[in-house]
């Protein structure tokens, strides 16, 4: 089964999210992440979806999905080259300070992460690929890991924008 990332524009209103997690379900997909945010128009929100499933099956979820009266625009995002993200949050109670000390140089080594230390818990936040953020868990498991936060992949085309402006 393969991974999609599908990203649908759709009308910023109540109902929208709950009709379009039920279409996935009627046909016995599970989401794997699912992510809601407004656009740069307040009127319109992009939803950003993964799941894992056989293409035909998807490729007709996603005719169903852009049929529904309140979704302006469904993408395939698999088919392009895109820029995807997946922000985390974790919180890492080392047991000793010589595993304090190691923890934070281990996290040290991310860019993409910023500490907050209150001297019991280490918090780290992570921006991310998917996979960055698995291996970094992974790295991790030697500690306590207290708790894990995940939003779920978002994702964009990088397709250039062509402007009509004269």
């Amino acid at each position: 089964m393969e991974k999609r990332i599908i990203s649908a524009l759709v009308v910023n209103k109540s109902n929208v999210l709950s009709k379009v997690v039920r279409l996935f379900s009627a046909r016995n997909f599970n989401i794997h992440s699912l992510a809601v945010g407004p656009t740069e128009d307040d009127r319109i929100s992009r939803m950003t979806i993964v799941v894992r499933g056989d293409d035909r099956v998807l490729d007709q979820v996603m005719k169903q999905l852009d049929s529904l009266i309140d979704v302006i625009k469904v993408v395939d995002l698999g088919k392009e080259e895109i820029v995807a993200k997946e922000f985390m949050i974790v919180k890492i109670e080392p047991c000793s300070t010589e595993e304090r000390i190691l923890a934070l140089l281990m996290i040290d080594t991310i860019k993409e992460s910023r500490v907050i230390y209150n001297g019991e818990v280490i918090t780290v936040e992570m921006t991310a690929r998917e996979d960055k953020i698995r291996k970094f868990l992974e790295s991790m498991e030697r500690f306590t890991i207290r708790e894990v936060v995940r939003s779920g992949t978002i994702a964009v085309s990088r397709e250039m924008i062509v402007s009509n402006i004269a």
